[in-house]
């Protein structure tokens, strides 16, 4: 087996463990789980809480119970409206807070630009779900796992000339 191979080997087995390890982590902090839980979160915050409603959704088991929770809560009119307001948030366990495709970085011909920070293969796996290029900055720095997710995925990554 060649260096390169056994490094190959090195990653794919880092990348295993750290795809079931993660998932975990990143729920690590949902509060309560199961439909009462869901629903107890939405009140508090339909009460003024603040803080968006952190789901844990991985399977559509999880979505249904979610679907459930919400409706039992829009029985009450007052949640129902604080809802219907936007005055809910809602958030999905371990997601990240950057607005969606309305927002900065929005689908732009299936390329997304991105102009600083790290780009990680998490990061890449989310990006390869809606776009097929991206191009980056200068000051972005791409890990060479996210260079192999990106290989995987099809993803065309593309460095800004000065």
């Amino acid at each position: 087996m060649t260096h390169q191979e056994k490094l190959d080997e090195i990653r794919r087995m880092v990348r295993t463990m750290l795809k079931d390890a993660l998932p975990e982590a990143m729920c690590a902090g949902v509060a309560q789980s199961g439909e009462a839980g869901v629903l107890e979160r939405i009140q508090k915050a339909a009460s003024g809480g603040g803080e968006p409603v952190v789901v844990s959704i991985a399977a559509a088991a999880d979505l249904q119970e979610f679907a459930r929770a919400v409706a039992r809560a829009c029985r009450e009119g007052s949640v129902r409206d604080r809802i219907v307001e936007g005055k809910v948030n809602f958030r999905v366990a371990g997601a990240s807070l950057r607005p969606g495709p309305a927002g900065k970085g929005a689908r732009a011909g299936g390329a997304v630009e991105l102009e600083k920070g790290v780009v990680n293969e998490v990061k890449i796996a989310s990006l390869a779900k809606d776009h097929d290029k991206v191009i980056v900055g200068r000051g972005v720095v791409l890990t060479p796992l996210a260079r192999d997710k990106a290989r995987e995925a099809g993803l065309e990554i593309v460095r800004k000339a000065k």
